[in-house]
């Protein structure tokens, strides 16, 4: 897997970079696992708020200096996958209303 924020790129960070080369590393790596039919019925409670507090907390300790959410525009939706070569090259259709920024 290539690293998403190479040491030559403009954002790279000598601190932060790693971190989020190692959570996609992290991701790949529990990736087979998650295989199977997609549940409907969600394992936790869900609650908005508390989400989108942590996840922009994660973003703000990955370096971030503005975080949010927003309506998905979907001309900014990546159309084909990535990564994983099992999937590499599928088409992408959007189905999120959300996005983080």
């Amino acid at each position: 897997m290539a690293q998403t924020i190479a040491n030559k790129t403009r954002s790279f960070d000598k601190l932060n970079s790693p971190i989020v080369d190692s959570t996609f590393k992290s991701l790949s790596d529990i990736n087979v696992f998650m295989d199977g039919e997609v549940k409907t019925t969600p394992k936790v409670e869900s609650n908005p708020k508390i989400f989108t507090k942590r996840i922009k907390g994660l973003a703000e300790l990955y370096g971030a200096k503005l975080t949010g959410v927003a309506e998905l525009d979907k001309s900014y939706y990546y159309t084909y996958r990535g990564r994983a070569d099992k999937v590499y090259g599928e088409k992408v259709e959007p189905n999120l209303p959300y996005t983080l920024f």
